[in-house]
């Protein structure tokens, strides 16, 4: 059975014969239309751009009885892969693992900024295009965010100083402060609650034979009172 890949119309003055490229990809044929949605050069462009001796390199096999080129690859993603090419939509699917989703847009030279929003990929700033914030601070909207407030260029150090540690060595420091700071509140507390480390620590030796006898699998304390 073969899937036509529909990919969108070129005006042109006259009507001439639309060329395909059948390519079978897991067992299943597409016939793939020369005229790619997606204009960035990918792997899908090279085989359908190239000569028959360029596509013999890049494709698993190929059958000259029906001129039919052959790819190994997941039919599961090939219908994704292919939908893309054919409307610029890209979608992962639900039960394939994020890692190996990545490997075939690797495989297709894809970039994942291309993956639709709702099917947010981890993106690790590779690709020469985005869709996706680099970085949880986006200097170009906060600068919109803060332009014409009071004093923007001032507030806008501090908020880069105390939000975002990675601006300047202060801030890196100050952030590394703030987390010594909860650390040691924590530790705080806890020490704070054993009786030794209280101002009348009388109660110590009845708080651990309490404990000790809450622990009957382990050796008895002797404790003296």
């Amino acid at each position: 059975m073969h899937r036509r890949v529909a990919f969108r119309d070129r005006q042109s003055g006259g009507l001439k014969a639309v060329e395909y490229v059948k390519l079978t990809i897991g067992g299943k044929c597409y016939l793939i239309r020369n005229d790619l949605y997606i204009k960035e050069k990918t792997r899908m462009h090279d085989i359908v751009e190239g000569t028959h001796e360029q596509r013999l390199l890049l494709v698993d096999g190929y059958d000259p009885a029906t001129n039919e080129y052959y790819l190994e690859r997941n039919t599961r993603l090939a219908d994704h892969i292919m939908d893309f090419f054919a409307t610029g939509s890209l979608h992962k699917p639900t039960n394939i693992c994020t890692e190996r989703f990545k490997e075939e847009l690797d495989f297709w030279r894809i970039g994942v900024e291309y993956v639709s929003s709702c099917c947010s990929l981890p993106y690790d700033g590779s690709a020469s295009k985005s869709h996706f914030h680099e970085s949880e601070f986006n200097q170009d909207e906060m600068i919109a965010i803060f332009d014409g407030a009071t004093c923007s260029s001032f507030r806008m150090i501090i908020w880069r100083f105390i939000e975002d540690p990675q601006s300047s060595v202060p801030a890196a420091v100050f952030a590394l402060l703030s987390i010594l700071f909860v650390f040691a509140s924590v530790i705080g507390l806890i020490l704070g609650s054993m009786p030794e480390f209280q101002e009348d620590s009388t109660n110590a030796t009845a708080y651990h034979y309490m404990h000790a006898r809450s622990r009957p699998n382990e050796a008895t304390l002797q404790i003296t009172f």
